[in-house]
């Protein structure tokens, strides 16, 4: 390690052409490393149909706009959509407002006993 000091001072403002080369090498080798292990945990993690969707809208929204602000917005409307999801809100107005408008549209109205045979 002392040897790499004294070396590393000795160098001046531009590096060598092969040091440079090597540092580029390592770099991009590192680069991959790190891009091969987010992708492996994107596979594992990111496993819902949902999820997918919020991936896919929020990151490149957040590469494109990057304030501060902007990622906490990101999380709080990728939660809502989640929760709304995950507890089928939507879904339950929406079948009420199909019963409203058209009765005997649901499930009751479809249901036919055993006993009324034509």
């Amino acid at each position: 390690m002392f040897g790499l000091s004294i070396g590393v001072s000795n160098v001046g403002e531009d590096l060598p052409g092969p040091l440079y080369s090597l540092l580029s090498g390592l770099n991009a080798a590192t680069e991959d490393i790190i891009t091969l292990a987010a992708a492996g945990l994107s596979d594992r993690a990111v496993t819902g149909k949902l999820t997918r969707i919020v991936v896919f809208l929020t990151a490149p929204a957040g590469m494109l706009y990057n304030a501060l602000w902007y990622f906490h917005v990101l999380v709080f409307a990728a939660v809502c959509a989640t929760v709304v999801h995950d507890y089928r809100w939507v879904p339950r107005p929406v079948r009420a407002a199909r019963r409203w408008v058209r009765p005997g549209t649901g499930t009751e109205g479809q249901r036919r006993d055993a006993n009324d045979v034509e």
